[in-house]
């Protein structure tokens, strides 16, 4: 009997390892969306962190701008600039690694209980007038974290997509 137990527990635990082996090693998200706006508006207004509160606690409820906390590096823009945020749905660190006027932003970015991934945000010039932006960050997940990638990625993208909505409104043609 007790051998037959200890079979099954070690069939349990290779079937096991082969379906975390088989999940993801890695995160990524893309979210993207075009609209009409002038590119160098737009990439100053995101180059400095310090509008960033505006930005991603604006169009939430009193409470939940009440519930956003930041913490920034003594200088807001440029390279090494960082920001702490804290809310109850994210918290984490981005810092600025670098700014390219002619492909965005680009950062690192920590979220809580999750590996750090590097990203960018690229503001690209499509036409006079019209531009392309997208949030885009990836990076590795440890072994036993596998199973959490797809909820981390849905989440992660419904809230780059709203910070995307956002920055249309700012910014928009006709607004």
């Amino acid at each position: 009997m007790l051998k037959k137990i200890l079979i099954l527990v070690a069939v349990l635990v290779v079937l096991f390892l082969g379906v975390m082996a088989a999940l993801p090693s890695d995160y990524q998200v893309r979210s993207a969306r075009d609209f009409e706006a002038d590119h160098d508006q737009v990439l100053g207004y995101l180059s400095d962190l310090g509008n960033w509160p505006d930005w991603l606690c604006g169009g939430m409820s009193e409470a939940d701008r009440a519930a956003c906390h930041f913490e920034f590096s003594a200088s807001t823009k440029g390279p090494g600039a960082w920001l702490r945020f804290d809310h109850d749905e994210l918290s984490g660190r981005l810092e600025i690694l670098r700014i390219d006027p002619q492909v965005g932003i680009f950062y690192r970015l920590e979220v809580a209980d999750f590996p750090a991934g590097e990203g960018q945000i690229a503001v690209l010039q499509r036409s006079k007038g019209a531009i392309t932006t997208a949030f885009m960050v990836s990076g590795p997940v440890p072994f036993l974290q596998r199973p959490l990638v797809p909820s981390f990625q849905a989440a992660l993208g419904r809230w780059f997509d709203a910070r995307l909505e956002a920055l249309e409104k700012r910014f928009g043609a006709g607004d």
